[in-house]
């Protein structure tokens, strides 16, 4: 793998999908329906609750985790768990918004 392995190329033509080169995460080609913006996960947070569910399974290593507009960091500050679920290391309280952004698998 090149040391540029993790850098996104896109090239965009007309009224046709996106193909997309992410060793690991995407493979081929990427539709707009594929990605998942700014998703409510459930349950609320509620200040106890550590595990979130999203709609649609995503691929693993896609998921990115915002709380309260910061972005958390994969394996520290979250773990993906499934292709369903992840787990927050510290519970957000009841008045803090968590969002994430995947690519569905």
């Amino acid at each position: 793998m090149s040391p540029q392995a993790n850098i996104i190329r896109v090239t965009v033509t007309d009224g046709k999908p996106i193909s997309v080169s992410f060793p690991s995460v995407v493979a081929g080609q990427l539709l707009a329906s594929d990605i998942v913006r700014q998703e409510t996960p459930t349950p609320a947070p509620d200040g106890i609750t550590t595990v979130f569910n999203v709609a649609s399974a995503y691929r693993a290593g896609s998921l990115q985790v915002y709380r309260d507009q910061a972005v958390l960091l994969r394996d520290i500050d979250f773990t993906e768990t499934s292709p369903t679920s992840f787990t927050l290391t510290q519970a957000p309280d009841s008045d803090e918004a968590v969002r994430t952004d995947y690519i569905k698998q």
